[in-house]
C-alpha cells in the first residue's frame, strides 16, 4: 500500500474453516508508526515522520488458540511522487 498520509485505516479479512471465533491482534514492526486500535480487524495506524516503509503484523487467533500471521507494508511516498517510477504523479492518495 502506497499513501501520501500518516493516519490511515488498514484491513485485513480472515474466516476459520470450523466457524470458530476469531480475535485479531495487530503490532507495528518499526517502532516509528502507532497501531490505535489493535484488536480491531480495521485498525488505525499513526505513521512516522519518516518517508519509507512501514510494516505492520497481524495476528488472527481462533477460540482454540490456532495462529495464523501475516505482514502489511504500508509506503509513505511524497506527494505527486511516484518512488517505484521515479517521476511525478497525480491521482489517488493510496494506491494497492
Amino acid at each position: 500500500i502506497e499513501t501520501v498520509v500518516r493516519q490511515l485505516r488498514l484491513s485485513t479479512t480472515a474466516t476459520d474453516p470450523n466457524g470458530l471465533p476469531l480475535t485479531y491482534s495487530w503490532r507495528s514492526i518499526n517502532t516509528m508508526a502507532a497501531v490505535l486500535d489493535p484488536a480491531s480487524a480495521t485498525p488505525t495506524v499513526q505513521l512516522g515522520e519518516l518517508y519509507g516503509d512501514y510494516p505492520f503484523e497481524v495476528t488472527v487467533t481462533n477460540s482454540k488458540g490456532q495462529t495464523a500471521k501475516a505482514v502489511i507494508t504500508v509506503r509513505l511516498v511524497v506527494l505527486g511522487y511516484n518512488n517505484r517510477e521515479g517521476r511525478r504523479r497525480s491521482g489517488g492518495a493510496l494506491r494497492y
